[in-house]
């Protein structure tokens, strides 16, 4: 685009290419090193092998010379697409009370579900 910056306009550009002008003007400024702090945290993440969440590679950073919230870290994380390796399995919560003093029904079928007249028999689950 900066070659034919002088024969079009940049908003004809940006335009047919589907860039908003704003955006492209910030690309061409951008430091298009990498971020001293990016190299860090992917440095921090390799060394504790993938498994180490934003809160603690901001407190090694920390530890080390760099200024940054374990939000800064969590965003750059996102950015850089760094993931945990290893996915931690949801508690079930109990939600029914077995424990009750209620009156349960009688079971007056008891898995018997096969009937010689129909609409003797009705049938239907509960959540649990």
């Amino acid at each position: 685009m900066q070659i034919h910056e002088h024969h079009d306009s940049m908003h004809a550009f940006c335009t047919m290419l589907r860039f908003c002008r704003s955006g492209y003007c910030a690309w061409c400024v951008s430091d298009k090193l990498p971020c001293a702090l990016n190299v860090a945290m992917e440095c921090q993440f390799k060394q504790d092998t993938a498994r180490t969440v934003a809160p603690g590679i901001a407190s090694a950073l920390q530890s080390t010379c760099f200024v940054c919230t374990a939000r800064t870290v969590g965003r750059r994380m996102q950015r850089l697409r760094l993931r945990l390796s290893v996915r931690y399995a949801k508690k079930c919560r109990r939600t029914a009370d077995s424990n009750h003093t209620d009156v349960v029904a009688p079971n007056h079928l008891d898995r018997a579900f096969i009937v010689s007249v129909p609409n003797r028999v009705w049938v239907s689950d509960t959540p649990a």
